[in-house]
C-alpha cells in the first residue's frame, strides 16, 4: 500500500511540474498549488523525469546536448543546442552554458552547499529555437538557479546568428540604423503591452517607462523568427520582480520600414550551390571550402539595368564600414577585392563585408605586379590571401583582381579563376576628391559596367555613398561581379577567364 501511494505521489509530482509551466525544480506542487516536495525528497530517477518533462521544441538541423549533474550538494540539468554544420554557433552557446555552470558551482561552494530555504541548490537551463529561412537562427535561453546565495527565476538570454557567417547579429544588423528604430519599437511594444493583465496588476509607471524607453539597450534581448521579431523583458525591467518576465512579438509587417532588406528577404542573393544545375561558367563553380557565386534570381538579365561596384585595396574599418552601411540601406551589393595583408590586420570588417551579403575577391597579398613575379611567387600571393580570407569568413574567394590590372592569359590559366578587370575607372586613388570621383563615375556609367573604386580613402567612401543613392534612383540594380558574369552570359556574351567588358553588345 505504501509503495502504491508513493507511486501515485511521484506521478502527481511529474504531471504537476509539466502542466504548471514552471521552468525550475526548486519546488513542485500538489492539487492545491502548494509546495509538496523538494529536490532533496526526490530520488535521482524522479528528478530526471521531472527535468525531461521540460519540452524543448525540436527543429531539423538542431540537436540537444545535456549536462546532468546529481551531486551530494547540488543539482544541475542544462540542455542546449548543437546546430548541424554550424560549429562556431554551437561552440558559442556551449561556452555560455558552461560558464553559467561554472559560476553556479562557485557560488554553491561559497554558500557551503546549502540554500536558505531549500535542501539542495539547483540549476536548470533550457532553450527555445527560432529559424528564419535557414539564414538566421536564434535561441531564447532560460536559466533558473538557486545557489544558496542568489536566486534567479526564469532569466532570459538571447542569441541571434547568421548561419552563413556563423557570426552574432546585433540590433544594428537587423534594424536599419538610418531610421529611428528604437523610437518605433518603443511605441509598438508599449501598445502591445497595454492589454497585458499581468502587467496591469503589477503596474509600476517608473519601471515601465524606463524599461520601454526608446533606447537600444532596452530591446537588445530579442530573437528573429519566421516573419517576426520577439523581444524579451526580464523581471524588474518593466515591472516588479514578482510579475516575472514578459515577451512581445512584432511582425515583419509591423517593422517592414525598419528592417534591413536582407532580413525581410534573406534569400534575395543566396549563393548558388555548385552542382545545383545552374548554368554557371566553369570558373564560377565552387569547390569544397570555396565561396559560391551569387544567384541572379529576381534579376531579369534582358530588361534590368545592372552595375557592379567593386572596391579594391581594403578593408579599412572606418571607410569600408561607411560603404557597407549605405549598401545595406539601399538593398544593394558590391564586390570587395581585398589585400591579404589588410584582411589579416582587419578580420572583423572583412567578416562584416561577408555577413552583410557582399562578395569578396582576392587582390593579392601586398599588391605586387603579377607580371613581375615568378609563377610560384604569384600563386603564393593568391593562395596566402585565400587562406587569410578563409580564416576570417570560413570560405575562399572564387574571383581574383590582379594588381594594376596586369594579367595575361597564361597567368589567368595558372590561377584558374576569373580575373576581373573593369570598364569605369574614376581614378579615385589619384584625385581623392568626392565631387571628381562622383562625376567620373556618373558621367560614364552604363548598363553592364564594372566600376573600379578603392574603399581605403575617405573621399572614395563619401563618393560611393552618393553614387549608390543616385544609381538606385536611376533604376539600376547594384549586383556582385559573379552575378554580372551570369547576366552577361544570359545576354549571349562569351566570357573567358579574363573578364574585361560585360556591357551589352549592340548589333
Amino acid at each position: 500500500m505504501t509503495k502504491k501511494i508513493a507511486a501515485i505521489l511521484i506521478a502527481i509530482l511529474i504531471i504537476s511540474i509539466f502542466f504548471s509551466g514552471c521552468d525550475t525544480i526548486r519546488e513542485t506542487f500538489n492539487a492545491n498549488n502548494q509546495p509538496s516536495a523538494t529536490p532533496a525528497e526526490m530520488d535521482k530517477e524522479t528528478w530526471l523525469a521531472a527535468m525531461r518533462a521540460k519540452q524543448v521544441p525540436q527543429m531539423d538541423g538542431i540537436e540537444n546536448k545535456s549536462v546532468i549533474d546529481w551531486e551530494e550538494n547540488y543539482l544541475i540539468y542544462a540542455i542546449y543546442p548543437i546546430v548541424t554544420d554550424q560549429d562556431e554557433i554551437s561552440a558559442d552557446i556551449g561556452d555560455f552554458v558552461q560558464n553559467k555552470i561554472g559560476l553556479f558551482k562557485n557560488e554553491v561552494q561559497e554558500g557551503q552547499g546549502k540554500s536558505e530555504e531549500r535542501a539542495k541548490p539547483q540549476l536548470s537551463i533550457t532553450y527555445k529555437p527560432y529559424v528564419l529561412k535557414d539564414a538566421i537562427v536564434s535561441f531564447k535561453v532560460t536559466t533558473d538557479a538557486d545557489t544558496g546565495i542568489t536566486r534567479t527565476n526564469g532569466f532570459i538570454s538571447t542569441f541571434v546568428y547568421s548561419t552563413r557567417s556563423q557570426g552574432k547579429l546585433s540590433l544594428d544588423d537587423v534594424f536599419n540604423g538610418y531610421m529611428d528604430y528604437p523610437g518605433k519599437i518603443s511605441d509598438l511594444v508599449r501598445n502591445k503591452l497595454e492589454g497585458n493583465s499581468v502587467l496591469k496588476s503589477h503596474y509600476d509607471q517608473k519601471l515601465f517607462e524606463a524599461g520601454t524607453a526608446p533606447e537600444k539597450s532596452n530591446f537588445s534581448n530579442f530573437v528573429v523568427g519566421d516573419g517576426q521579431i520577439v523581444f524579451y523583458f526580464n523581471a524588474l525591467q518593466i515591472a516588479p520582480a514578482d510579475a516575472g518576465s514578459f515577451e512581445v512579438a512584432l511582425s515583419f509587417d509591423d517593422l517592414k520600414d525598419l528592417l534591413w532588406p536582407d532580413i525581410l528577404n534573406p534569400e534575395a542573393a543566396e549563393p548558388v550551390n555548385a552542382g545545383s544545375g545552374e548554368d554557371l561558367p566553369s570558373f564560377l563553380i565552387s569547390g569544397e571550402g570555396d565561396m559560391n557565386a551569387f544567384s541572379i534570381d529576381g534579376i531579369d538579365p534582358l530588361n534590368d539595368k545592372v552595375v557592379a561596384l567593386t572596391f579594391d585595396d581594403g578593408p579599412n574599418p572606418s571607410t569600408t564600414q561607411k560603404i557597407l552601411d549605405v549598401l545595406k540601406q539601399y538593398g544593394a551589393r558590391a564586390t570587395f577585392f581585398v589585400l591579404g595583408d589588410r584582411a589579416e590586420e582587419f578580420p572583423g570588417i572583412l567578416k562584416q563585408i561577408y555577413d552583410n551579403g557582399n562578395e569578396i575577391g582576392n587582390h593579392s597579398y601586398d599588391h605586387k605586379d603579377f607580371k613581375k613575379l615568378s609563377t610560384e611567387d604569384m600563386l603564393d600571393e593568391v593562395e596566402k590571401t585565400n587562406q587569410i580570407i578563409f580564416n576570417a569568413v570560413g570560405a575562399r574567394p572564387i574571383l581574383v583582381r590582379p594588381p594594376y590590372g596586369n594579367i595575361t592569359e597564361n597567368i589567368a590559366s595558372e590561377i584558374g579563376r576569373a580575373c576581373i578587370l573593369w570598364t569605369v575607372d574614376p581614378e579615385d586613388w589619384k584625385y581623392k576628391d568626392v565631387d571628381i570621383d562622383y562625376n567620373n563615375v556618373m558621367d560614364n556609367v552604363q548598363d553592364g559596367d564594372i566600376v573600379l573604386m578603392h574603399d581605403i580613402y575617405q573621399a572614395s567612401a563619401d563618393a560611393a555613398v552618393q553614387i549608390i543613392k543616385e544609381l538606385t534612383a536611376r533604376g539600376y540594380k547594384l549586383v556582385t561581379v559573379s552575378q554580372m558574369i551570369q547576366i552577361a552570359q544570359a545576354r549571349g556574351q562569351e566570357i573567358g577567364l579574363i573578364v574585361r567588358d560585360l556591357r551589352p553588345k549592340t548589333s
